[in-house]
């Protein structure tokens, strides 16, 4: 086995992750710039939620039709190996805490290559998530942070919207099912914003809710327009270093909340119908 050098293998692993630090400011600018990227980055942030945000994006650089991406350990824990010839994707994963110039202890990261579950022998035999029901999806919408806001029906108007002064969604009755999905995911997250950050203002709000209503239907697999214009531009505000910052804490965290009500409440009365 051939003696591996120490410094040599620590400057070989600095300038990976310095390509990859590169990578992600081109990535964070990009998705500023352009809305097919971040449409791109929003489908994969969907699949896969908890990923950071610096990761989303790499992935969706390198394979923006990713479902579920793990390291090779994981997939080999289950019996399941990444296709030959497949040249992964690199992530960033946490390594060993070190000591900095200064003498402080930091989280030390270090990359890696992953690999999507089409990128695996599980691939022509994986089962995407099982989505839930379109009652249960509607349900999960409706019933999402219960008695914050109220509910209304109208015989026309819009499918569904928020009426921010009354604290009211208003939703069209008779609809069918896809476009009534993606418009009362909009209302609710404008709702979630109206209550949890109410100092938004209107533009941003709209982007948030847009982007919100759109991961959750790419999740769950619910047709959207294809002339849908998505932008990050009120998100993510104009200081390049709180990009990932305000996506984080603005739609990430909003949606992962959302999306977790949606699944645990489903999950929850599948046990009791089958207690």
């Amino acid at each position: 086995m051939a003696t591996v050098n120490p410094q040599e293998y620590a400057q070989r692993k600095k300038a990976e992750r310095d390509r990859y630090y590169s990578m992600f400011e081109q990535n964070m600018e990009r998705i500023y710039k352009d809305p097919d990227f971040f449409r791109e980055y929003l489908g994969v942030h969907a699949n896969m939620p908890d990923y950071s945000v610096g990761n989303a994006l790499m992935i969706a650089r390198q394979y923006p039709v990713a479902q579920d991406v793990r390291k090779a350990s994981t997939w080999q824990a289950q019996n399941i190996k990444p296709l030959q010839g497949s040249s992964g994707i690199s992530i960033l994963v946490p390594s060993s805490p070190y000591r900095n110039r200064d003498g402080k202890m930091v989280q030390g990261f270090d990359i890696c290559k992953a690999f999507d579950v089409m990128q695996t022998t599980a691939g022509k035999e994986y089962v995407a998530r099982r989505s839930p029901s379109e009652k249960d999806l509607l349900k999960g919408l409706l019933e999402y942070q219960k008695g914050a806001w109220n509910f209304a029906s109208t015989a026309n108007g819009e499918r569904a919207y928020y009426d921010a002064e009354h604290h009211t969604i208003i939703i069209r009755r008779n609809q069918r099912f896809a476009p009534l999905f993606f418009a009362l995911a909009k209302a609710v997250s404008l709702a979630d914003i109206d209550l949890q950050h109410p100092e938004t203002d209107t533009e941003t709000a709209l982007q948030i809710s847009n982007a919100a209503a759109f991961m959750l239907c790419y999740r769950y697999k619910v047709e959207t327009d294809k002339n849908l214009v998505l932008s990050s531009n009120a998100i993510m505000g104009q200081n390049p270093d709180l990009w990932r910052q305000k996506l984080q804490e603005k739609l990430i965290e909003p949606y992962r909340a959302l999306i977790k009500h949606i699944e645990i409440e489903r999950c929850r009365e599948n046990i009791q119908q089958e207690v």
